[in-house]
């Protein structure tokens, strides 16, 4: 499915994954995933490719200029900075993003198309600024975007319904289990930086980058006994999928946590909707 505006700037690709039973977890290899189901997600509508600096900008632009305050973002990254914003188009996935940052600027796309918000305060506003790391966040059930769950995430890179009928669900990356045709990684980029999107094959959904070039916030958040009694409640939360800089040995399994706050040069997002 293709989303555009009167603004040329603001076209993305989304993919629909099916209402099915999938197995999430880290087995691999020629498995019979039927079997394995461990959840069953409605169907979800899932960005075919990591928001771009290009798209991040336009909404963001846009979002300042109606009571939004969130970073603007990285063109990607290369050797300790950022591509300059007119290079390739700003087509390289944006980075310098905090899950905070994903959080408003999913609200500020949902708004700017006419949706509603998915993130909101306690008190029912929408949530419009990505200073306060301490908000709490209420999910409601509205059409607008939002960051995959992290079952959501890992059925996509997996391939959804396509991989489980071609029976390539269990490869270890996503689309193959050959991680140079499906992955801008270590290797690839030579530890220099991101790549701009959709250069290397896609998976059976038609999703890029799900493994390498950046890895990708997701909702879900961890919070551990230890923490909870020491009574500390800043939850971290997590990102998945390999990176330009961390991909050597990991799989489609392998999360890492960070606070709502955090940025990297190899952390970006995409985004789904019901």
């Amino acid at each position: 499915m293709n989303i555009s505006t009167s603004n040329p700037i603001i076209e993305f690709e989304e993919v629909l994954v099916r209402n099915y039973s999938y197995y999430v977890g880290d087995l691999f290899g020629k498995l019979n995933y039927d079997k394995t189901a461990s959840v069953a997600p409605q169907a979800y509508w899932i960005m075919s490719t990591e928001v771009t600096y290009d798209l991040y900008q336009a909404i963001y632009n846009w979002a300042t200029q109606h009571g939004y305050q969130l970073t603007d973002g990285c063109n990607g990254w290369k050797e300790y900075s950022c591509f300059d914003q007119k290079t390739n188009s700003r087509q390289y996935p944006v980075t310098l993003i905090s899950w905070l940052d994903a959080i408003v600027w999913a609200n500020a796309l949902s708004e700017k198309l006419g949706l509603q918000p998915i993130y909101q305060t306690s008190a029912g506003k929408v949530i419009r600024s990505a200073e306060n790391s301490k908000i709490d966040i209420i999910v409601n059930n509205a059409n607008g975007f939002r960051l995959p769950t992290l079952n959501e995430w890992h059925i996509a890179a997996r391939g959804g319904y396509p991989a489980i009928q071609q029976g390539t669900y269990g490869t270890i990356h996503a689309g193959s289990n050959n991680q140079s045709l499906v992955a801008w990684n270590e290797e690839n980029s030579q530890l220099q930086g991101t790549t701009i999107v959709k250069q290397l094959k896609p998976n059976e959904l038609g999703l890029y980058d799900m493994s390498g070039n950046i890895s990708e916030w997701v909702y879900d958040s961890y919070l551990n006994e230890d923490q909870i009694s020491a009574g500390m409640f800043n939850k971290m939360h997590y990102f998945c999928g390999e990176s330009w800089k961390n991909s050597k040995g990991l799989n489609l399994a392998y999360c890492d946590i960070h606070s709502r706050h955090y940025r990297l040069d190899d952390i970006g997002f995409r985004l789904v909707r019901n």
